[in-house]
């Protein structure tokens, strides 16, 4: 259906025994994306698609976020899109399908500009360089200049995931897509000789022809925060975009036009765990995901919510709502071993966990938890310090 009548059909819509649906926005719709496997980028498991794949155009479902920059693409009326199969964000028009949600809205940033040149936001966890590489790379390149960066006198930064990254797009019709006020971002001249901003690498690896095939690991995600652009330089996906670039300039060349060499956005914090490198049999094909039932605000979670962190705390209080705590740096804040602090908690699949019992266990106070789990001192300024 066209973006107009899919508005109008989740305002209508009950099933489930919910009349509340609406179309999700852009960041709630890319928060259900499974990267453990790819093609399609959606849990099969809890997720029903349109057809087989065949046609990658059948798998595109509508966001609530109009396209607002100013360009002759966003004079088409187009919205942002998700598509199930090829995992990419586009500004299309026409007619869609229509994945409704339910629930208060998550994904609203909540920026702190931490006076160190680094940007913290709340609503994440996640602390970022306000500053790009102010030079494009190669894939390999971006790996290495994230893992070798001492920005701002710390040595933990990495290349941010395609759900990190996405997670500071700024939907709003802003152009760059990026909220300038607190981030710093550099200026590039584009294919059709046009100023514009840069791609940036993500840490995932897209296995576009095969996942079991070698072959096939030439590329990887970059978020457009400039236009997304044809081998021309014309906008054609829109500012905030999500598409796949070759990794190096020998790589084989994908369906878009293609920037081998794209900037870097650094990133720290959070709690992620590296897939090892090309090694698909470590997929458990079975796999389920755990969702937070939970309401989180407005200030909710980017993502996938981590293990064990609904229900409510002993006393009225509130556990943590985060997207990725670091648990290692909340192990320093309590002066435990971060193994323990993980152990303490419990199997997910046996309910939310009873905070004041995890703090006894530990041989803390409850207040100390807490606050702990939420990492107050690294969010709202430099964080804990340096750590190699």
């Amino acid at each position: 259906m066209t973006w107009e009548e899919a508005v109008a059909y989740v305002e209508s819509l009950n099933t489930g025994g919910i009349t509340t649906w609406r179309l999700p926005n852009i960041k709630e719709l890319w928060s259900i994306r499974d990267f453990s496997q790819g093609w399609p980028w959606i849990d099969t498991n809890y997720f029903h698609l349109v057809g087989d794949g065949s046609q990658g155009a059948q798998q595109h479902s509508w966001s609530s976020n109009y396209y607002l920059v100013d360009t002759d693409l966003a004079k088409e009326n187009v919205a942002f899109v998700v598509n199930d199969w090829t995992g990419h964000i586009k500004a299309l028009d026409g007619k869609r399908y229509v994945r409704a949600v339910s629930g208060k809205k998550y994904g609203i940033n909540d920026f702190k500009d931490n006076g160190d040149s680094t940007v913290s936001d709340l609503a994440t966890g996640l602390m970022w360089a306000k500053d790009d590489s102010q030079e494009a790379m190669n894939w390999e390149e971006a790996l290495a200049y994230a893992q070798t960066s001492e920005y701002a006198g710390y040595t933990d930064w990495r290349l941010p995931n395609a759900k990190e990254l996405q997670s500071i797009v700024d939907y709003s019709g802003v152009y760059p897509a990026i909220d300038t006020s607190v981030f710093n971002i550099s200026q590039i001249v584009n294919e059709a000789k046009n100023d514009d901003y840069p791609y940036f690498w993500t840490s995932t690896t897209n296995p576009y022809i095969d996942p079991n095939d070698e072959d096939g690991y030439w590329y990887a995600w970059y978020v457009a925060f400039g236009y997304a652009v044809d081998q021309n330089g014309e906008d054609i996906h829109g500012a905030g975009a999500i598409r796949f670039d070759t990794k190096a300039e020998d790589g084989a060349d994908g369906p878009d036009g293609e920037r081998y060499y794209n900037y870097v956005r650094l990133v720290r914090g959070g709690n992620v765990k590296e897939t090892p490198h090309g090694d698909f049999s470590t997929i458990d094909i079975d796999r389920i995901v755990n969702f937070d039932k939970s309401e989180t605000g407005d200030k909710g979670q980017m993502g996938t919510p981590p293990q064990g962190r609904s229900g409510t705390a002993p006393d009225g209080q509130q556990p943590p709502q985060m997207g990725a705590p670091d648990f290692a740096a909340a192990a320093i804040a309590l002066n435990i071993s971060e193994e323990d602090l993980i152990a303490a908690f419990p199997d997910p699949s046996q309910g939310p966990p009873n905070f004041e019992e995890i703090a006894k266990e530990l041989g803390v106070s409850l207040e100390d938890l807490l606050a702990a789990l939420a990492m107050d001192d690294q969010m709202t300024g430099p964080g804990p310090g340096p750590r190699n």
